[in-house]
């Protein structure tokens, strides 16, 4: 994948930022009393990994940068944010309407199907296994374990009263 040289600048300060609001929630975690710190520590750890390993994959990405300048301006720019906000926003209010479980298997199954989408080889076996998976630690997390149920939708709450 060839970046332009704006891209990657725009790349490059994305993992700077990244990398400063890690170090930021890691500090702030160990301000926490420490029998309830480990869960934001951890997390705060994992995000600082993830943010160094993507600095890591933008440096490589560097030799790859030509020479040209990224096309299209601001319209390309709306069209992307609206790609990545849009399924957002619908998924949100799916949560509203149809429940937490139902909404989120829905919509990690289709993220999966629409990110594989140019290889054309997505398998929607494994797509509904992953995504029924996910749901199911989830249940078990949240309804299991910790007694916490999630949303079960407007459509659906006169069933679960």
């Amino acid at each position: 994948m060839a970046l332009s040289i704006q891209a990657y600048r725009r790349e490059k300060i994305l993992c700077i930022l990244m990398i400063l609001v890690s170090v930021a929630f890691l500090k702030t975690s160990y301000g926490y009393d420490a029998e309830s710190s480990v869960f934001p520590r951890f997390l705060s750890w994992f995000l600082l990994a993830l943010s160094l390993m993507n600095i890591v994959r933008t440096k490589r990405l560097s030799a790859q940068v030509r020479g040209r300048e990224a096309t299209g301006g601001f319209a390309r720019w709306c069209a992307l944010l609206f790609i990545i906000f849009a399924p957002c926003g619908i998924y949100i209010v799916a949560i509203d309407l149809i429940g937490y479980y139902l909404a989120t298997a829905l919509y990690l199954s289709a993220l999966m199907i629409w990110l594989s989408r140019e290889e054309g080889a997505y398998n929607l076996k494994a797509v509904f296994l992953a995504s029924g998976g996910f749901i199911l630690l989830v249940w078990l997390l949240f309804d299991v374990f910790l007694g916490t149920h999630l949303p079960v939708g407007s459509i659906f709450s006169p069933f679960f009263s």
